[in-house]
């Protein structure tokens, strides 16, 4: 069975005033966590996916929807600093013209609220849950109920996870059953390998 999967992040710090691929980490308010977070959810193996999406809600610029199927395999950038600085284009251009082709010009950039996102996809039938340590242990059983899913990442602050409005919508949260704390890219990779069927049990 295809599985859909797709991962929420929002981000509250992301700035590109002083931008500068000298220095992308701290001119850009961390917008390599999301880069890096990105391409662990459309890449396998150095080649794009299939059935994935990464949305990035940047409080500042609006929000960046990533289909996998949309992009161009042979000049999709798989290195982090490349992607960043497409990103960072698409990001600042996006009400100029274009003045030359971005392998990125595929991303769909609306204005939807993250709330009213989470809601959309709830509504088309996407189990879905909130990534976070203290959550339940994320089990088997848990992930063969359905085939369209929907993760809520936490960024580098976490301010979001905790928020009163998310932990209002008692969307269930859960963790990868460790105490050892993950980067949300590596997160995002684990998560895969167990949906995909690329881990052949779980621990409990």
């Amino acid at each position: 069975m295809t599985k859909k999967i797709v991962f929420f992040i929002k981000s509250e710090t992301i700035n590109l005033d002083n931008y500068t691929i000298k220095n992308p980490i701290a001119s850009t308010g961390r917008l390599d966590v999301i880069s890096r977070c990105i391409l662990a959810a459309l890449l396998n193996n150095f080649k794009l996916e299939k059935d994935f999406e990464f949305w990035a809600f940047l409080d500042n610029y609006g929000t960046y929807i990533f289909k996998s199927e949309l992009f161009q395999e042979e000049d999709f950038p798989i290195s982090e600093l490349k992607f960043m600085d497409d990103f960072v284009k698409i990001i600042k251009d996006q009400k100029n013209e274009k003045s030359s082709k971005n392998p990125l010009d595929y991303i769909i950039i609306s204005d939807i609220d993250i709330m009213d996102a989470i809601e959309n996809l709830k509504k088309e039938g996407f189990s879905t849950f909130i990534l976070h340590e203290s959550g339940k242990h994320i089990s088997p059983d848990l992930l063969n109920q359905n085939d369209k899913f929907l993760f809520i990442l936490g960024n580098q602050t976490g301010e979001f996870l905790d928020s009163e409005k998310l932990i209002n919508t008692k969307i269930p949260r859960v963790s990868l059953g460790t105490t050892q704390s993950y980067l949300a890219s590596s997160v995002i990779k684990l998560i895969k390998f167990q949906l995909m069927g690329y881990l052949s049990f779980i621990k409990n």
